[in-house]
């Protein structure tokens, strides 16, 4: 007879949260910077109109970086710690997922608002350069 019971695992979630808890910091400093590059990652696939297949493998790891966030603030909110930061982090995190659920569901509207904002951003500059003297 075979046995499966090496495939099952307690995972306690109290343990998970409190560990979260407990290493706060390292982890808002791995996840912050991970999930801002991740979805700058996904917006520029997105925006120079990548193939559908790279930019669902960027999104998925972008979408995991912000639902581990997520779960992160959760396990403060959990506890009663409400402070801004865990608001700014929830904030960040739910922005990325927005960004990345529009990049799945519809890149090329993404990637038309990603190249508008690209063409507005060098007109300001190019206008800047022009009114500043040239030495």
């Amino acid at each position: 007879m075979l046995d499966f019971s090496i495939f099952t695992t307690n995972v306690d979630i109290a343990t998970l949260a409190d560990f979260s808890r407990q290493h706060c910091l390292g982890i808002c400093a791995a996840l912050v910077p991970a999930n801002m590059i991740a979805t700058l990652q996904t917006l520029i696939f997105a925006g120079t109109q990548r193939p559908r297949r790279e930019l669902s493998c960027i999104t998925t790891l972008s979408l995991l970086y912000a639902t581990l966030m997520v779960l992160h603030v959760v396990s403060w909110f959990v506890v009663g710690v409400v402070m801004a930061p865990t608001f700014v982090l929830l904030s960040l995190a739910l922005v990325c997922i927005g960004l990345n659920g529009w990049a799945i569901a519809a890149p090329t509207s993404l990637g038309g608002v990603v190249r508008s904002l690209v063409m507005v951003v060098v007109r300001r500059l190019r206008q800047w350069n022009r009114l500043t003297p040239q030495t």
